[in-house]
Order: structure tokens, then sequence, then C-alpha cells
């Protein structure tokens, strides 16, 4: 504290936390911060709406009676919106007390609706398949090879490899470590000269990655790919590497790169609403792309440490606000409720 600080009265904002010294005893108009004019008053409650997913504030101590927006009466029972892993399709199950009560997907009818589909590649005739662990899927459907397993690329001296999943991924040629996004699994579905379109899979997350000059630039969830292409997993497995299907995956390729950065329009939101720098608010909108942590220390040049960081800081502000992430249930427009 400066001497000079010391006759001043001292202020801290309940919206962002921001604590601040006075020019004189009026009270300030607002917070220096987050301009919030409501910075001394308790800090009101969040409810979301489960029905049109509306996200308010509320100072009373009751609960409220209805959705501001959708003036639904029962805006806090649960209602899930469910999204189908092998489609994409969007749906709201009706009478379903659980996700897990839902047995199949209502437009492509698969039963595997909610789990990450494993992509592989056979090392014998290099057919791609999808991999669901189980013996019988396991096997490549041409040759009927006994495991699948994915295809690596050395950024060193670019050698090719296939191994297993669950086996060490070093470059058999040099010996360098193969640069894995969070040591998932990656599948390379498309290249072009510099460019390459990698599937990803990671703690429970699908997610389609445009890669250029050996950095990521873009990344979309498997499910915007599928809507956008109008395919399901099984048809656009069954179209990497097939020729007739190049300008499908270039339009993809376009797509996401001139997506690369939409993430910015969100970058101020995320200052504002949870009070973050600007470096914190700038890796949680890529990471509402579909990006992990380590991409995001390559596409931002800044270590792997600092995003982590940043992560730790993300989290801290989502808990101080009330405001519960819950990843598992899919949400029409996470940005605005988180």
């Amino acid at each position: 504290m400066r001497k000079k600080d010391i006759d001043r009265p001292h202020y801290e904002c309940t919206r962002c936390g921001h604590g601040w010294y006075g020019r004189s005893e009026k009270r300030p108009p607002f917070c220096p911060k987050c301009r919030s004019k409501m910075w001394d008053q308790p800090k009101p409650r969040k409810f979301t709406c489960h029905t049109c997913g509306h996200v308010w504030e509320c100072r009373g101590d009751e609960p409220p009676q209805r959705c501001p927006v959708c003036r639904s009466v029962k805006w806090n029972a649960p209602r899930y919106r469910l999204q189908c892993l092998r489609c994409g399709y969007r749906w709201v199950p009706r009478n379903c007390s659980s996700p897990d009560d839902v047995k199949i997907c209502p437009k492509c009818k698969s039963a595997k609706w909610n789990r990450i589909p494993n992509v592989s590649r056979c090392s014998k005739c290099g057919v791609f398949f999808i991999d669901n662990g189980a013996e019988k899927s396991s096997r490549c459907p041409k040759c009927r090879s006994k495991r699948g397993t994915v295809t690596f690329r050395c950024p060193f001296c670019n050698s090719e490899w296939a191994s297993k999943k669950d086996t060490w991924t070093v470059c058999p040629v040099c010996g360098t470590p193969h640069p894995e996004i969070g040591g998932n699994d990656i599948v390379e579905m498309w290249r072009k000269e510099s460019r390459s379109l990698k599937y990803s899979t990671n703690e429970g997350t699908a997610v389609v990655y445009l890669w250029e000059n050996g950095k990521p630039v873009s990344a979309k969830y498997l499910s915007e790919v599928l809507q956008k292409t109008d395919r399901n997993i099984d048809q656009m497995v069954r179209a990497i590497g097939v020729p007739e299907y190049e300008g499908m995956w270039t339009h993809i390729a376009n797509w996401l790169y001139d997506e690369r950065d939409v993430y910015l329009g969100n970058v101020e939101y995320f200052v504002n609403r949870l009070g973050l720098s600007k470096e914190d608010a700038t890796v949680l909108a890529i990471h509402f792309t579909g990006m992990g942590p380590e991409a995001i220390s390559m596409k931002l040049d800044i270590p792997y440490e600092r995003v982590r960081e940043s992560f730790d800081r993300i989290m801290a502000a989502y808990e101080n606000g009330g405001i519960v992430v819950d990843d598992t249930i899919y949400t029409d427009d996470p940005v605005s409720k988180y």
C-alpha cells in the first residue's frame, strides 16, 4: 500500500472482485474495471431455463416462478438437449429422466449415438474404419485383420508409420516423439500440400482440426462437420482417401480456414462476463471451438504451462460467478450460457 492511499477509502466490486482506492468519500458510480453500476450490491444468483436455455440474474430470495423469456413455469425441470455423435442430429426427448434412457438416435437409429467414434486404419490394407473397442468391431472390415492402427507422421523427418493406439508414438526413423494433441488418438483424414484435416478424440470430445504448415489453424466439433456435410460418421470414414470425395474434403478445409478467427468475436464478451484478462478470454474463446490446451498453445505460440494456468483462472472465474459448466449435455449456444 502506498502512503498516499492510507487515508483514501478502499472499494471492492462484488461482480468482478476488482479492488481500488477512491479519490473521495463519495460512492463511485461504477466499477472502473467491469463498469458495473451495481458494484457494491450483493451478487445476484444466476438461473438457467432448462426449456429455452436463457440465463438470467435474480436478486430475490425465492426462486423465480417463470422464465422471463419463454415464460415456462417448468424452467427448472430437467430437460435434456441431446446430440447424436454419429450423425450430428439434435433433439429434445420427451419424458426423459436421464440421457441414459435414450436407446437410439431418432434419425440414424444408431444405438451408439452417445459414444465418441474412434477411427482406426488397418496396417495391412490401409482401410479406415470405426473401432468401437469390441473384438468384432476392431477387426478390419476388408481384410479382417485383428486390430486397427493409427497412422502417424513425424514432424521432423516426415516419415509415416502405423501403430496401435495403446503403444508408443515415437518415430521409428529419427526417434522424435509424435506431437499428439493431449496424448489422444489422431487420424489424418485428408492432406493436400501443407494443409491437412485431422480427427482427434480426447476427454469425451471428437474434433476435426485444420492444420497448415505444422500448426493447428482452427477446429470444429465432429457434430458440426457432420451437419455441414450432411453425412454421418460412417460415410465420412468411408470417404477417407477416396479421390471422388476430394471436393468434399477441400470444402471442409476451406470452411475451417474461413472460420479460423470467429473466436475473436467472443473475447470481449468473456472479459466482461467473467472478469478475465484478454489472454485468458482468448484461450477460452478458442477452447469453445473445440481446441484442446496443447493445440491452443501452438496456435497462440505461448507455452503450454501458461495455457494450463489460464484454464485454472477460468475455472475459478466460473466458480466465483456461480456458473456450473456441464459438458455432458449438449447446449445450443454454450457461449451465452457459460
